[in-house]
């Protein structure tokens, strides 16, 4: 029996996913120091990432999933936590993309910053652990999408099925999501060498 799209999605980046987890070691965050750095590392990639798939979305999509868009929340998080404008405006941003051209791809690729909202709680829940930080105070990026992160997840998987019928479109966003994780590794390794 064929396995669904996100157990695909799942068993073919989880390789990726967790080469992710042992870079960035989130659950290690233990000083302010070292959230600011990877919080600086995500500021320059996830606003790339969304732009991207925003771009590669059809019109009924991207209205239903724009509200979703994290971004805007890694920028607001560096404030709270000291940085100016022009700070952040400064930081290094990725230039290394996985190929995003058609909404197959764009579902990809979102499997990845979708996904990362289920962790997010987890994280979320060790910032404020250990550095007393929550979605109000420097740390609503890893809040994810709040009470409302299994049931979107929910909705982002029926998504996957309701767009992505034919083995084609799948194989497309199989590839866009294997490539968006091989970005994000590439940047994080980057990005994260001397923090």
């Amino acid at each position: 029996m064929p396995c669904s799209l996100p157990e695909r999605l799942k068993r073919e980046t989880a390789a990726d996913h967790a080469e992710v987890e042992d870079v960035v070691q989130l659950m290690g965050i233990d000083t302010t120091a070292r959230y600011l750095t990877v919080l600086g590392a995500f500021q320059g990639f996830w606003p790339g990432i969304e732009a991207r798939i925003d771009h590669a979305l059809s019109a009924a999509l991207r209205a239903e999933l724009a509200p979703r868009w994290r971004a805007p929340r890694l920028s607001h998080d560096l404030a709270r936590l000291g940085l100016s404008s022009a700070d952040i405006r400064g930081l290094p941003v990725c230039a290394d993309w996985p190929c995003i051209d058609s909404p197959a791809a764009a579902l990809g690729a979102l499997y990845v910053t979708e996904g990362s909202t289920l962790g997010a709680r987890h994280i979320s829940r060790h910032l404020n652990e250990r550095l007393g930080m929550d979605a109000s105070s420097g740390a609503s990026f890893f809040a994810g999408h709040g009470d409302q992160t299994g049931h979107l997840w929910l909705r982002f998987k029926a998504l996957l099925s309701e767009h992505l019928p034919t083995e084609s479109e799948q194989d497309q966003a199989v590839l866009a999501a294997t490539q968006t994780f091989s970005a994000l590794n590439r940047w994080f390794k980057i990005a994260l060498r001397h923090g």
